[in-house]
């Protein structure tokens, strides 16, 4: 599983970072800058060097099925939790 999850993760970096620290909840909702600055933290971490630019990743994320809308306060992803996201959410 590790090994599939690491070859996920350079194939496809987006869908890895969902995989490795997604949780999906149909009630959630994270700022679209929020969740950029947790990916681009995973994919450094990782050692991912092409990461997708942040307008990429909102096509990416609605073709992975999420949704993404734009109101007043910004960007917001729905139907997902991102660790630490949730964790520190959770505990506020």
């Amino acid at each position: 599983r590790k090994a599939l999850a690491e070859w996920l993760a350079h194939a496809n970096p987006l869908a890895g970072f969902i995989e490795e620290r997604g949780r999906p909840d149909l009630t959630a909702r994270m700022p679209t800058s929020a969740f950029y600055r947790a990916f681009r933290q995973w994919a450094d971490e990782a050692g991912i060097r092409n990461i997708p630019a942040r307008n990429a990743i909102k096509r990416n994320l609605e073709n992975l099925g999420y949704r993404v809308d734009h109101g007043n306060a910004g960007s917001t992803v729905f139907g997902i939790d991102i660790e630490p996201w949730y964790a520190t959410r959770d505990a506020a």
